[in-house]
């Protein structure tokens, strides 16, 4: 609830940790808790414990599609995959991922010369990635990106808006796109 902003007073912080010490993650629960004033409820498996119990596991996979990644995202990124069959367009969502990293830091750096050309980029490569998501027909590059300004989702990706705030929106779209690729294959296994 804290990561999705629906947290009460009453809420704890659920934290998945995935460590070969586990006896030394309780001892550190309990000093946090003492010096913050903080419930934390810590969710702790070995790294193999949790690959296992993953795909099966609902509870695990909303910690990871609703939570935050603060450590680990090598981790995450198996996890992930473990549930996809088709792993092209996880992978083309991770790659994505990276690049607003990339432009994250970029823009940390005050190099905003590259965060504009990685934001460019990534836009451009985002239509691509929707025009076959949506199996979109096009002849040339501008047809593409005529086609996307028809999509509900072109609003979102073309919004003129300040740099910082670009690598937001990019960021935000980037993470419904992969919740709705995992969902839907998920919902698909389901059905069948």
């Amino acid at each position: 609830s804290t990561a999705t902003g629906t947290a009460t007073p009453e809420s704890d912080i659920d934290l998945m940790i995935v460590s070969k010490h586990i006896p030394k993650i309780e001892l550190a629960r309990k000093k946090v808790e003492e010096s913050f004033g903080l419930r934390l409820n810590f969710h702790v498996y070995t790294e193999q414990d949790a690959i296992n119990k993953f795909k099966e596991d609902t509870f695990l996979q909303n910690i990871l599609f609703q939570g935050v990644i603060l450590s680990g995202h090598d981790l995450a990124f198996k996890l992930y995959l473990s549930l996809e069959k088709d792993k092209l367009n996880l992978e083309r969502i991770f790659y994505f991922q990276e690049r607003i990293m990339a432009a994250r830091r970029n823009y940390l750096h005050k190099d905003y010369g590259a965060v504009r050309e990685i934001t460019s980029q990534l836009e451009e490569q985002l239509v691509f990635y929707l025009l076959s998501y949506y199996n979109l027909t096009y002849e040339s590059r501008k047809d593409a990106i005529q086609e996307i300004k028809k999509l509900p989702e072109a609003k979102v990706l073309f919004k003129k808006v300040q740099l910082k705030e670009k690598i937001d929106i990019l960021d935000t779209f980037i993470q419904h796109l992969l919740i709705n690729q995992i969902i839907e294959k998920r919902n698909h296994g389901l059905a069948q």
